[in-house]
């Protein structure tokens, strides 16, 4: 990988993730340590191979067949766990559904 892909990378226990305000350490890390219930559902791609198309599947899969919301509510639905940190957990709707990008090393 090039110099320049990696300038805005962060490295947090060996991994490579974005550095952004969006995706903070502390966010990364409690993503990381997350234990999951019996129940929930994580959707874990690595990046642009298809999150959002998973996302929509895995909704009509819960919703029998509902046509999904728009992407921007999708992202309440099913939000990313390494941007909103587990506090987004308990909103999401049952079974808990949420997704995790996992990038390349």
């Amino acid at each position: 990988m090039s110099t320049e892909a990696r300038i805005n990378r962060q490295i947090i226990r060996g991994l490579e993730f974005p550095c952004s305000p969006f995706f903070t350490r502390e966010k990364i890390e409690a993503a990381l340590d997350y234990s999951p219930r019996d129940d929930d559902i994580i959707i874990s791609t690595y990046p642009k191979t298809g999150t959002t198309w998973v996302q929509y599947i895995v909704y009509e899969i819960l919703n029998d067949g509902k046509i999904p919301p728009s992407q921007e509510e999708m992202r309440g639905i099913i939000p990313f766990m390494e941007e909103g940190g587990t506090e987004i957990i308990p909103n999401c709707q049952t079974p808990e559904c949420s997704s995790f990008t996992c990038l390349m090393i």
